[in-house]
């Protein structure tokens, strides 16, 4: 596990969920309200060790979403 800083954090976030982006990740992650994300941002709470493990989660599951629908383009016929 990494020990993730505040802007790694926000990268991985907008990196998967677009400009608008902490209310999908707090739901994502579970985190129940995103003020607790917010608080882990500005640095006034920890950023879990584990969190880590559950955003390489995200990325693989966006990874294989993302490699489905290039599969589907490529099998699509000329049109």
């Amino acid at each position: 596990m990494v020990h993730l800083t505040p802007e790694e954090l926000k990268r991985f976030g907008k990196t998967l969920f677009g400009e608008h982006w902490q209310a999908d990740l707090t739901a994502a992650l579970d985190l129940g309200d995103s003020s607790r994300l917010r608080a882990m941002l500005a640095g006034r709470r920890p950023i879990p060790m584990n969190l880590s493990e559950r955003l390489r989660t995200l990325v693989l599951l966006r990874r294989d979403a993302l490699e489905d629908l290039i599969k589907s383009i490529d099998a699509a016929p000329d049109r």
